[in-house]
């Protein structure tokens, strides 16, 4: 029996309820009614289970069409047969016979109008068809034309990638450049010091060379000294003998110890010259080893700077390639996102568009019914007032028999001619006076859309100095005085909402005509009412632009969204007056986009939320971009952003840090109760790095249910929940139309020119 025993007890009665008091339903049909109202996918083959299960399955075979009523003719009266008297008298068969040609040919004219009537109904079927099918196009190119931007759009920022890697690349280069640079420069500082330290080398082998050279000098100077002193005491002896034998043994003794003396003096002083030298070379062997040492540490301190210097650029070079592979993989992958957000938004589109398509169909299905059903109500009431007029005719023609065969009783003239009845005059109704109308509402409807009588009293009010709330009821009563009877002017004040005597719209009317030059102002004022005015571009002091779409929609990244949404000069002057003059908060519908907030949407929000930033014009710009209108604005005619978020939408471009208790409120300008919540958000931008946190209110239509919408203010003063939310659905009432109170807030999805 299925999978019956998956669905929820209230997918069930949903499903049993609607079936039993629709039998007509199909399985898929319920899909969609269930998936539409309870957010459930439910297969065909489950409802059909439950079908099976509740014997509420539908017969086997094609459906019965409804049978063509048949009407029965009445019974005409009998006429006696009466002798022909003249030639003007036929036999009733004739007659008959004629009466039934006449209602063949009525019958085939019918018929031919029918036919008529349902080729033309073909004619504006198909013009339909190829009208939507014409737009069903155009929304395709639309769809493709931004899918194209967005790519454009996707390889600007990866060209602009592209260019900062490079940039990356050549600054790493440069730096790599004079790392390199720097090493050469102390490469040669080394060779300098190692050449230094080799001529310092060289200049103590040369001091050493000298030293030995001047001790070898030294020893020969002190060998000859003690040799001339050796022949001097030589000599000495020999006087010293002449003069005393007796001294000899002693001079003897003597000299031998200065001989000894002497001696010892010599090699003492060899020693010395010997140790002195031994000393001077260690002195010149350490300072050498130092000088090495030292050498070679530089070198070693060096080798290690440059070993540390190469290892911090492969290191630099080797975060470069994983940052430009993390760079690729982030294209790579942003490319897939784009692609898979692509095919998502494709793929909803064509859901939507099917659903469209199909409410389209069901909406022209039942409309067929109902006009198959209108035709039918017709079609009978005009048989029936058919039939009544054949019956009165038939009594009348049986009357005419009667009295002509009354009359043929009495003599008659042969020659005389046949009398011929006359037609029935129809009589007109004529309406009361005060109900005539001469299209005086549509021209008041189409003057309150496009604002006419305000810009030609606004005119009207600068020439004669006065204010235009005081003379705008006089302005409209002149303006639609002409379309009204002379002297009834009771139905002109029922649709002006004021009346005015004679004598005052006379005099108003002089007062008008002695202003010079009012009519060119006024031709003026009329040529402009037709202008339409595609966006405005809000200008803040920090030079920043911000565009917002001629009905105020929401904000767009360019001047690229649907013609659709342009308005009147008039009526976007009016909403524009009312939101940075009179103090009232501008009222935005959700921002387009799915999963990334918008740039522009973004940058408005910290506009709004900046003390220092502030709009110092409005601009207002036509179908051409060309600009229309300025609007200067002061610090003092700042005002607060009020805007709607999906629960799914930006989920990666928001923070939620707080959801209070739901309590039931009564919302006046709605005037039913929801489920509010007070609610606190971030919401940032990764590409610009800043952040932005505010607070509104979640709205829910039962307790145990999912949130449906939330509602944020820009305002860093806290409004009331039921004050923020009345504001917001007020401003936006298609989302609580009473024809959705089962499908309340249904999650809608415009088609939106999206820019990021």
């Amino acid at each position: 029996m299925g999978v019956t025993h998956k669905l929820k007890p209230e997918v069930l009665s949903f499903i049993i309820e609607n079936k039993q008091n629709n039998p007509t339903l199909s399985c898929r049909h319920l899909t969609s009614l269930v998936l539409e109202q309870l957010h459930i996918k439910v297969s065909k083959s489950s409802i059909n289970a439950v079908f099976k299960e509740k014997n509420l399955s539908m017969p086997i075979g094609r459906r019965p069409k409804p049978k063509k009523r048949k009407f029965n003719m009445p019974v005409l009266p009998v006429i006696e047969d009466a002798k022909i008297s003249r030639l003007g008298d036929l036999p009733q068969e004739i007659l008959q016979d004629q009466e039934k040609e006449k209602l063949e040919k009525e019958k085939a004219a019918q018929e031919a109008a029918k036919i008529k009537v349902l080729e033309e109904a073909k004619l504006r079927e198909s013009e339909r068809i190829a009208k939507e099918a014409e737009e069903k196009r155009k929304r395709d190119e639309e769809i493709r034309r931004l899918a194209e931007e967005k790519v454009a759009q996707e390889a600007e920022e990866n060209r602009k990638q592209e260019e900062a890697q490079k940039l990356a690349e050549e600054k790493a280069a440069e730096e790599l450049a004079r790392i390199k640079a720097l090493e050469e420069s102390r490469l040669r500082e080394i060779e300098k010091l190692a050449q230094q330290a080799e001529e310092k080398r060289k200049r103590d082998e040369e001091i050493r060379r000298l030293a030995e050279e001047k001790a070898a000098q030294e020893a020969v100077r002190i060998k000859a000294l003690e040799e001339a002193k050796l022949r001097e005491l030589e000599r000495i002896a020999q006087e010293a003998e002449e003069k005393a034998a007796q001294e000899l043994s002693r001079l003897k003794a003597l000299e031998e110890a200065r001989l000894r003396e002497i001696e010892r003096s010599a090699k003492d002083a060899e020693e010395k010259a010997a140790q002195e030298a031994e000393e001077r070379k260690k002195r010149d062997e350490e300072v050498r080893r130092l000088a090495e040492e030292k050498v070679a540490q530089e070198l070693s301190r060096l080798k290690a700077l440059e070993e540390a210097r190469l290892r911090e650029i492969e290191k630099l070079a080797q975060e470069a390639e994983e940052r430009r592979k993390r760079d690729e993989e982030i294209h790579r992958l942003a490319e897939e996102k784009a692609a898979e957000e692509l095919a998502r938004i494709k793929a909803l589109e064509e859901s939507r568009l099917r659903e469209i398509e199909k409410l389209a169909q069901e909406a022209e299905e039942n409309e067929r019914k109902q006009e198959g059903a209108r035709k039918l109500e017709a079609e009978k009431v005009k048989q029936e007032s058919g039939l009544q007029a054949e019956r009165e005719r038939w009594a009348r023609l049986a009357e005419e028999e009667k009295k002509s065969k009354q009359e043929a009783s009495k003599p008659k003239i042969v020659n005389e001619e046949p009398v011929p009845v006359k037609a029935e005059s129809t009589v007109v109704e004529v309406f009361p006076e005060d109900r005539v109308c001469s299209g005086a509402i549509i021209l008041k409807a189409l003057d309150a859309l496009i604002g006419g009588s305000k810009e030609i009293n606004a005119v009207i009010s600068t020439a004669i100095g006065g204010k235009p709330e005081d003379s705008i009821n006089l302005t409209e009563t002149l303006l639609f005085k002409s379309l009204f009877v002379k002297d009834k002017f009771s139905t002109l004040g029922d649709l002006v909402g004021v009346r005015y005597p004679q004598e005052q719209l006379n005099n108003y009317h002089v007062q008008i005509k002695q202003v010079t030059g009012i009519g060119l102002d006024v031709t003026k004022a009329i040529s402009d009412v037709f202008i339409q005015s595609k966006g405005v571009k809000v200008n803040f002091i920090d030079k920043s632009v911000i565009h917002l779409d001629g009905q105020l929609h929401s904000s767009w990244p360019a001047t690229r969204f649907p013609y659709d949404f342009a308005n009147t000069i008039s009526d976007l002057k009016t909403n524009l007056n009312k939101c940075f003059f009179q103090g009232q908060p501008l009222v935005l519908f959700s921002p387009p986009g799915y999963d990334i907030l918008p740039k522009d949407f973004f940058n408005l929000i910290l506009n709004f939320r900046s003390k220092d930033n502030y709009p110092v014009s409005l601009t207002l710009f036509g179908n051409q971009l060309e600009d229309l209108d300025n609007i200067p604005l002061g610090p003092e005619n700042k005002c607060n952003l009020i805007f709607g978020l999906w629960p799914w939408q930006f989920t990666s471009s928001r923070k939620v840090k707080k959801i209070g208790e739901f309590s039931l409120k009564y919302i006046k300008e709605l005037d039913r109760d929801l489920y509010l919540g007070d609610v606190e958000i971030d919401l940032f931008r990764a590409a610009l790095n800043q952040s932005v946190s505010l607070k509104g209110c979640a709205v829910k239509t039962d307790l145990k249910g999912k949130i449906r919408l939330v509602i944020l203010n820009s305002s860093e003063q806290a409004m009331d929940l039921d004050a923020l939310a009345g504001t917001y659905l007020s401003h936006w009432r298609f989302l609580v139309m009473p024809a959705m109170s089962k499908s309340f807030f249904p999650r809608i999805v415009l088609v939106w020119t999206q820019q990021d």
